[in-house]
């Protein structure tokens, strides 16, 4: 029921004429009661119809007061007063009567102008309430709503006859800081409860409210006032995205610094993202080289892990390729999905996106050495999340991380090609002492050489001149001297770097 109608319930009978017969009925009813106690009312008759008056002051007003107060003095007159069924009155009397009707009538004008005072200061209440530009709704003890002001149609998109008798719990689906039962806890405790709500509209957008209570003790109404903040709460959120993101990239520009390791980097990396940014998962896709276009985990974070062993994903232009993580590996640029739900391109992992509280993702791409080496995705929790300076956040931090990954694999390279090079420089002094090894023994083959023909030629002349077991000796000197011939042919041979 409208307060607005239990407010004219409580007010005087607007209906003409209506009002006066009320009035004589109520005349009617005080004589009757004088007359069962006429003993009593022979004394003091007037005090009788004092109630006939004042039920016409709040019925009727001032002018219907007057009148209840005539009727009655002549009614008193007729009935109550010797001579009874005549208007013949003693002096006495008639100065009680005037007396009567002009007390009485005094009395109805002050308290009509104190009634009339609080009429018009509860219509301004109302109107003011009415007309305020926030939202004031007053529900009753059984929190159905009785009261609902212009501010709350403009705010809810609900209408007076529309919210009134329902709880505005269940129709603007209210979300509470603290579960309901605590919050009407401390209400009841204190009289008091300030929160910030989360509340769906009609059209069935969620605005955020800065709510006020305050709770009548004897009546068990509750004033609920409430302020639209939802920009606020959006700035203020996106504040916080912003800072937790600045000090992930900060954490993993420091951890850049530290970790030479390309797998160990990559895993640190998105436990950091994913732990300051506030992320639920941040993982990176690596593209695989085979005939479906399929995408590996190379590291993956966060509370939602086991959401990427669920889902299939490639990074061809295919519907399970156009996604933000494979356009991000297509086409080496940011991908950013503002809502699962409204995507086209996210259809294929809608449902267990909603399982897992999944609202809008971004894949970034990682680009070394000018390929696309991989791609950094990230999930929130809320909607359109990433955009403007976290966007260039998020971008700025897969920049930092794709040149880690180049500056690791330049270390690599580096590193390799050192090891090469020393290899070669061993072989280049091996050479050299091999060429010098090469010299000497050549050298020294050719001296012993030259001693070499001198024995050979002394035994050949000499076994010409022996027989007998002397000659047997001399042909094991020419024989031992001819394999030394043969090693010093070898060892000249290799000092000309000859096939030996």
């Amino acid at each position: 029921m409208k307060l607005s109608q239990d407010m004219r319930t409580n007010s005087r009978i607007d209906v003409p004429g209506q009002s006066y017969w009320l009035a004589v009925a109520s005349i009617v009813c005080c004589t009757l009661s004088a007359v069962v106690f006429s003993a009593v009312s022979r004394e003091t008759p007037f005090l009788f119809f004092i109630p006939a008056v004042l039920f016409s002051l709040w019925i009727g007003g001032f002018r219907t007061a007057v009148f209840s107060c005539v009727l009655s003095a002549l009614t008193i007159d007729f009935f109550l007063l010797p001579p009874f069924f005549s208007f013949t009155l003693s002096l006495r009397d008639a100065i009680k009567e005037v007396l009567f009707v002009v007390i009485m009538s005094v009395a109805a004008w002050f308290f009509d102008r104190l009634r009339i005072r609080a009429e018009k200061f509860i219509q301004l209440q109302t109107k003011l309430l009415a007309s305020a530009a926030e939202s004031i709704v007053i529900t009753d003890a059984e929190h159905h709503v009785i009261a609902w002001n212009r501010g709350a149609e403009h705010l809810y998109g609900w209408t007076e006859a529309e919210a009134i008798g329902k709880i505005p719990h269940q129709f603007l689906q209210t979300t509470y800081p603290e579960p309901v039962e605590e919050v009407r806890r401390k209400l009841k405790e204190t009289g008091r409860w300030q929160g910030r709500l989360h509340r769906i509209c009609k059209d069935g957008h969620t605005v955020v409210t800065e709510a006020s209570w305050a709770l009548d003790r004897e009546t068990g109404y509750i004033l609920q006032t409430s302020l639209d903040v939802t920009a606020q709460s959006v700035a203020e959120s996106e504040l916080l995205r912003v800072n937790r993101a600045l000090n992930a990239l900060s954490r993993v520009n420091q951890l850049l610094i530290h970790t030479p390791e390309e797998d160990k980097l990559l895993q640190q990396a998105v436990e950091i993202i994913a732990e300051e940014g506030g992320y639920p998962l941040a993982w990176v896709a690596i593209p695989e080289q085979d005939s479906k276009h399929s995408v590996s985990v190379r590291a993956s974070a966060g509370k939602c892990v086991e959401y990427l062993s669920k889902v299939n994903l490639t990074w061809n232009d295919e519907p399970l390729g156009r996604g933000p993580t494979g356009t991000a590996l297509r086409e080496g640029k940011p991908s950013v999905n503002h809502s699962f739900l409204t995507d086209p391109n996210c259809a294929s992992w809608r449902e267990f996106a909603t399982q897992y509280g999944f609202v809008s993702s971004i894949g970034l791409p990682l680009i070394v050495h000018g390929k696309i080496f991989g791609a950094l995705t990230l999930y929130a929790s809320e909607m359109n999340a990433f955009k403007d300076e976290e966007l260039a956040l998020v971008s700025e931090l897969a920049g930092d991380l794709a040149f880690a990954l180049d500056a690791i694999q330049l270390r690599k390279q580096a590193e390799e090609e050192r090891k090469v090079r020393l290899m070669l420089e061993d072989q280049l002094r091996q050479s050299q002492k091999m060429e010098a090894i090469g010299r000497l023994a050549g050298g020294i083959a050719h001296d012993f050489n030259n001693l070499l023909m001198v024995i050979m030629a002394q035994t050949e002349m000499l076994s010409l001149q022996l027989n007998g077991p002397a000659l047997a000796k001399t042909e094991s000197v020419m024989k031992s001297a001819r394999r030394a011939a043969e090693l010093t042919h070898q060892l000249l041979a290799f000092s000309r770097k000859q096939i030996v």
